[in-house]
């Protein structure tokens, strides 16, 4: 096959992988925003790759039409304000603000509704204004590309976030920056007109590869039978020391009862009333700073008010939680979504934690409840 032509190919394995990922994104039960929004960038960049394709198989003579579409310019925007949700905690949808989310988009706006206006008067594009067109436009998405990375890097080693997500984020920070520094080659070497455009394809190849092996994870993981001797770790000492010794460790706290009413007015207004207990970075270190309690008074707080260490109640608190989606969901949802979306970091963490509190496994639980359901 001619060369010219290898962006079919390219593009066409770009579109199918980027469709069966949007297929096992929209087939898991639960969609905190930023699974809403990751389809919402599935399609934004399946309707890309088919634009692509259409105009330059069809409409070979107008190069403008694919060159000079610039839906490159959405791709950074979805990436933070999607990393934003991941990062936000379980109840994602009341803390990005639309005006805030809307602000990164507008360069893509401004950028689409000029191309169209372009696109509508073709014919009669001049060719200084053509080079124009191209040197601002590849030289935004470089710098925009470049720009969002390295706030993305930066930003993912400071929050917490599961391994695949984590993994994820990184994989495309380094292809928006391999992109960004091809943008930069094309303006550089005034090759935008005449170049095949091939290598572009192949970092939007690459983009959709990334995704597709996360969503691929991601199926095979919720496909794992649970098996207890399999996944559930040892309970440390520690955690078995009966609670009755947390209230003897802080029987002389200086935290008197008064304290004790207005502390439990603010943790429980950030940790329940604001679902921090959802958020797999919650950490008494975080409490500390949205309380502006110190620890030692929290850790006092929690001794002498429920009897349990912080992290043995926030973790009652989700398997609480967990126990009610189940019911919800009428128990068909898979145990490492339901980890997920009650906090926790890993699936360890989550039968660790369920088997703790209720003496069985999440998956024993499921087909208990389910047994006592069909009677």
């Amino acid at each position: 096959m001619e060369e010219s032509y290898l962006y079919i190919i390219i593009l066409s394995v770009t579109i199918v992988l980027s469709s069966i990922s949007y297929f096992i994104n929209s087939s898991l039960v639960l969609r905190p925003i930023s699974r809403k929004l990751a389809n919402a960038f599935l399609i934004l960049f399946i309707i890309h790759c088919t634009i692509i394709i259409l105009t330059r198989f069809f409409y070979s003579e107008y190069v403008f039409i694919y060159l000079g579409l610039p839906l490159s310019l959405f791709y950074g925007p979805f990436l933070y304000i999607s990393l934003n949700a991941l990062t936000k905690g379980k109840d994602s949808e009341s803390l990005i603000g639309f005006s805030n989310a809307i602000l990164h988009f507008i360069p893509g706006i401004v950028f689409f509704l000029i191309y169209v206006q372009s696109v509508f008067m073709i014919d009669k594009l001049s060719v200084p204004y053509l080079v124009y067109y191209y040197l601002v436009l590849y030289v935004a998405q470089a710098i925009q590309f470049m720009g969002y990375a390295l706030f993305c890097y930066i930003k993912v080693g400071k929050v917490t976030l599961e391994n695949h997500s984590r993994l994820l984020i990184l994989r495309i920070v380094w292809i928006l920056i391999f992109m960004a520094m091809i943008f930069v080659g094309l303006v550089s070497y005034n090759a935008i007109p005449n170049n095949d455009q091939n290598i572009i394809y192949i970092g939007m190849f690459c983009y959709a590869l990334t995704i597709f092996q996360y969503y691929v994870q991601r199926l095979k993981n919720s496909k794992i039978v649970e098996n207890d001797a399999a996944v559930v770790v040892e309970i440390k000492s520690a955690e078995l020391t009966p609670e009755v010794e947390v209230v003897q460790k802080y029987e002389k706290s200086k935290v008197n009862g008064e304290h004790l009413e207005d502390y439990k007015a603010l943790v429980e207004k950030v940790i329940i009333g604001d679902k921090f207990y959802l958020d797999s970075g919650c950490s008494l270190e975080r409490l500390e700073k949205m309380t502006k309690i110190s620890k030692h008074h929290l850790s006092q707080f929690f001794a002498l008010q429920y009897n349990s260490h912080f992290n043995a109640h926030i973790n009652k608190l989700r398997v609480e939680f967990a126990k009610k989606v189940l019911k919800e969901k009428k128990y068909d949802i898979t145990v490492t979504e339901l980890g997920e979306v009650s906090g926790f970091n890993s699936r360890t963490s989550f039968f660790r934690a369920f088997k703790k509190f209720e003496g069985m496994s999440p998956s024993e639980y499921i087909d208990e409840q389910l047994r006592l359901n069909n009677k």
